[in-house]
């Protein structure tokens, strides 16, 4: 399971890619290339997602497949 920080979308973003067992320098290419203002528009709505995964004990990258 992905701890989830409940405020920092690219550092649970990168968690989840580490989980999933991608190395870091690889994990960091992508989680780079996002502007100052594309992690600032998604962090509201991350924060809401979380919160409403932590409100149902639900880890917001589980695949589809772990939920059942």
């Amino acid at each position: 399971s992905v701890a989830v920080s409940q405020s920092d979308c690219m550092a649970d973003i990168g968690s989840a890619y580490q989980a999933a067992g991608f190395p870091e320098e690889v994990t960091s290419v992508p989680l780079a290339s996002w502007s100052q203002s594309t992690k600032k528009r998604y962090r509201s709505p991350w924060r809401a997602w979380s919160n409403w995964c932590s409100s149902r004990a639900s880890a917001p990258f589980r695949h589809r497949s772990q939920m059942c």
